[in-house]
């Protein structure tokens, strides 16, 4: 019995490792456990030659190394077989024949060696004679069959009883397996090794019981592993469902059926990629790239493998012609994108992503979209391309309609809010002017009538400014009135004229005046007319709404930009008032409450001109304290300056 406890410890200690090796694989790979069963094979054929064996029980022989290496080698395939898949297990098995088959070898020329006539040959302690005989090799041959046999036998017997017994407990499937590969190894080896000698009916018995107790020693160890640890594992594949014989023809046996697969698969392919190219919108076109000497672009020129039925209907012209000639799409460029393409080189071939315009013999203007998509070989060097041509006309139409009635929209809108803010400031002196000729008629006297004379004098000016400042708006932000930018104006006199002008206004009221105008020549891009006309209306602003204190204005400039500032100490403009001052038609509460009469009108043309000229305004005020306008305006640059002289010379040789 304690032959028999050591040769259990034994299994169990080769047994673990065998797990522990497998467990680790995820981490190192399987070498590990390859080396370790290529080993186990070779030190069981030549351990059987030391002939070691126990007696744990009255009659029953257990070979150490045959009981306890063929079990945990069977275990390995197992494992391989349900935790790796049909391949893993494949490699294995063929593996372990060829050790099988180079340790035969081996033993061959020892046998032959052994068998060299005289004293040729001196043989140690286990190469003699009666070990390493023809009943030896027979042995080793007779091993090396049953490996290959028994192997594939118990994998098809676990998958067998997997498919055919499904509530079968798995970690029964698992040991009735393993004892059935030991089985099939007891038995087929002693047919092959030891029939027709007296060893067969004293070995078989007991051969079978000794591998059916180490099969039962295994077995729990390899079921809870196999059904607890390994489906664990990230590659485990025990779950796929494969059938009986899936050992045999897995991989081997079904490579016919891969191949047809494959033919078939492709021929799928093909049909859908017809389909995919013969029915989509765009062009498709593939085409060698053949260097037809000296590099660049220029240089290259297509060989068209395919071009999809797309290209007819939108060039114009047939495929064919494309195919014998595809630099020919040239001469369909329209002339105006002509010169953004190479001279000589393939329109094809001018950019990964490029739009332009074709002329079809009908007369008919597509805009196209070219994507190119060049294959590489592995040295980098491009020898195929792949390209797409998209019919960008329907999209570029959608575009500009879209545009358009963008455009109409705004317009609608801009008229709509300009009717609605216009009818309501020009009904207030309508209605004035209605009321004032109603008194009219019935006033007799004539100091009465005088004033109300003069009132409606006054309302019709009102109304006369605040036409002239729409006007003035309208022909600002009309589309069709060209940008004043390229006129040039002087600065200077037009700041000096507007303080002259409104000076006398400012002193009749009580005001002082006082102006600070640099002397160095400022000029600035702009019509004089508009720009005259943001000057006045600040300082007119500045005057009508300062009742006492000052008004000052000054002009300064650096290198880059002239300033207008106009400041005065009048009723100032209240922080919630200053976001909306620049609208049209929009006055502070401060104007509204007080007599002064306004448009709402002068800070609008005020903004739209300095902002039309590159400029920009703004605004600093607080309530009882006054306000302090900025005018931002970018200078004429030199070159501007010198050809308006030129102009001017041209115009006026004489002056």
């Amino acid at each position: 019995m304690l032959s028999f406890g050591l040769l259990v410890i034994h299994i169990w200690v080769f047994t673990g490792i065998t797990i522990t090796l497998h467990r680790l694989s995820n981490r190192f790979g399987l070498t590990l456990l390859l080396f370790f069963i290529a080993s186990l094979i070779a030190i069981l054929n030549f351990a059987e030659l030391m002939g070691l064996m126990i007696e744990p029980f009255p009659g029953i022989l257990l070979r150490v190394s045959a009981h306890t290496f063929i079990p945990v080698i069977l275990l390995s395939m197992l494992i391989l077989y349900i935790a790796n898949g049909t391949h893993q297990a494949q490699l294995i098995a063929y593996g372990v024949t060829g050790v099988n088959c180079v340790v035969l070898l081996v033993v061959g020329f020892m046998l032959l060696y052994v068998n060299l006539p005289g004293d040729m040959v001196r043989t140690g302690m286990l190469a003699q004679p009666e070990t390493i005989n023809a009943q030896f090799l027979r042995g080793a041959a007779a091993s090396t069959v049953t490996f290959f046999v028994n192997m594939f036998a118990m994998i098809i017997f676990y998958q067998g009883m997997r498919n055919v017994f499904k509530q079968l407990p798995h970690e029964l499937t698992i040991g009735l397996a393993l004892i059935a590969g030991l089985w099939t190894d007891s038995i087929l080896f002693n047919l092959l090794s030891n029939l027709g000698t007296p060893n067969f009916q004293l070995w078989l018995p007991g051969d079978i019981l000794a591998k059916t107790l180490s099969g039962l020693v295994i077995a729990p160890l390899a079921a809870y592993y196999l059904t607890r640890v390994a489906p664990k594992l990230p590659d485990f594949a025990g779950r796929e469902n494969r059938s009986t014989f899936h050992i045999l023809f897995g991989m081997f046996g079904g490579l016919q059926t891969t191949l047809v697969q494959l033919r078939d698969e492709l021929s799928e392919n093909k049909i859908t990629y017809q389909q995919l190219t013969d029915h989509i919108d765009e062009i498709f076109w593939v085409a060698n790239t053949v260097n037809a000497g000296g590099g660049g672009s220029s240089s290259e020129r297509l060989e068209v493998i395919y071009v999809s039925p797309a290209f007819d209907r939108i060039m114009g012209y047939s495929r064919e012609r494309f195919i014998q000639n595809p630099a020919g799409l040239r001469a369909l460029i329209h002339h105006e994108d002509l010169p953004r393409f190479v001279e000589g080189a393939n329109p094809l071939l001018v950019g990964h992503d490029v739009e332009f315009r074709i002329c079809r013999e009908d007369e008919n203007i597509r805009w196209l979209r070219s994507r190119l998509f060049p294959i590489r070989r592995e040295d980098g060097t491009v020898y195929r391309h792949v390209g797409i041509l998209e019919d960008m006309t329907e999209r570029k139409q959608a575009v500009e309609r879209e545009f358009a009635l963008t455009l109409e929209q705004e317009k609608v809108r801009l008229l709509h809010d300009f009717v609605r803010d216009a009818s309501h400031d020009l009904k207030s002196p309508l209605s004035a002017i209605k009321l004032k000729v109603a008194i009219l008629l019935r006033v007799h006297d004539d100091e009465l009538r005088t004033r109300h004379l003069t009132e409606l004098e006054d309302i019709a000016m009102q109304l006369s400014r605040m036409i002239d400042d729409l006007f003035t708006l309208s022909r600002l932000e009309s589309a069709s009135v060209a940008s004043s930018s390229d006129e040039i104006c002087n600065l200077n006199p037009v700041i000096q004229e507007a303080c002259e002008q409104l000076k006398p206004l400012a002193e009749r009221r009580g005001l002082t005046f006082e102006m600070h105008i640099i002397a160095e020549a400022v000029s600035v891009r702009g019509s004089t007319h508009d720009i005259r006309r943001v000057v006045l209306n600040l300082i007119d602003n500045a005057i009508r709404y300062t009742l006492t204190g000052r008004i000052f204005v000054q002009m300064d400039a650096d290198a880059t930009t002239a300033y207008v500032e106009v400041i005065d100490s009048g009723m100032g403009i209240a922080p919630e008032d200053l976001a909306h001052i620049f609208n049209r038609f929009y006055r502070s509460e401060n104007a509204r409450k007080s007599t002064i009469d306004g448009t709402g009108l002068g800070l609008a043309i005020v903004k739209t001109i300095v902002e039309r000229n590159g400029g920009t305004i703004k605004v600093t005020s607080q309530v009882g304290e006054g306000s302090h306008f900025l005018v931002r305006l970018p200078r004429a640059t030199p070159e501007k300056l010198t050809e308006q002289v030129v102009e001017i010379a041209a115009v006026r040789p004489n002056e």
